[in-house]
């Protein structure tokens, strides 16, 4: 049976949110199976993933025994279970692209692995901080997946090119998407910057 197409009808998917203290969001995109936060080091995805887990819609759907609720997906996590502790974002990339050197899907496949077990549990998923777009393109499902983008809002610290460039090549397969129709404008979102907001 295919993927079945996001429906607008799900009130479940797109909660208000709380006020955020650097930018402005006003609802999150509309997913299905996996909600990908984009954003540079410092930009507040794992803080915002928290406080999504946290709204009362998810709430109730955790004690629901016949939902599986939503989770989080770390994707730093595996880079950083390669370095040494409290690692520079110069070092962690460092010891990816080693890692990439050797297998350019390595993350890929650890994070297909985790996706299919938070499939296998019902669960909906934050994403939270891929950088590789390898990762990005093997497993974002443009059916049932959606794509909130965070800026540094002037917070984030030095980013490597690692980091720089590959969230570029992603915004890139993202534009590539939404310009051909094949995402439509509810499954994506772009923070904006609170600075911006009073101009």
């Amino acid at each position: 049976m295919p993927p079945r197409r996001i429906s607008p009808k799900q009130p479940r998917i797109a909660p208000p949110l709380p006020p955020y203290p650097w930018y402005k969001l006003d609802a999150l995109p509309r997913f299905d199976r996996a909600l990908w936060i984009l954003g540079p080091t410092g930009s507040g995805k794992s803080t915002l993933a928290k406080q999504i887990l946290a709204l009362p819609v998810y709430q109730e759907e955790r004690e629901n025994p016949f939902d599986g609720g939503l989770a989080i997906l770390e994707c730093g996590r595996f880079a950083r279970a390669l370095a040494p502790k409290g690692a520079s974002a110069q070092v962690l990339a460092a010891c990816s692209c080693d890692a990439l050197d050797k297998d350019v899907r390595f993350f890929s496949r650890k994070i297909g692995r985790a996706l299919k077990a938070h499939g296998q549990r019902s669960q909906q998923v934050l994403v939270v901080g891929a950088r590789n777009p390898i990762d990005f393109l093997d497993h974002f499902d443009v059916k049932r997946d959606a794509v909130l983008s965070l800026p540094d809002a002037g917070r984030a610290r030095r980013l490597s090119a690692f980091e720089t460039q590959g969230l570029e090549a992603i915004h890139k397969a993202i534009h590539f998407l939404s310009s051909n129709g094949l995402l439509t404008r509810g499954q994506w979102a772009s923070a904006v910057p609170l600075a911006r907001t009073h101009r």
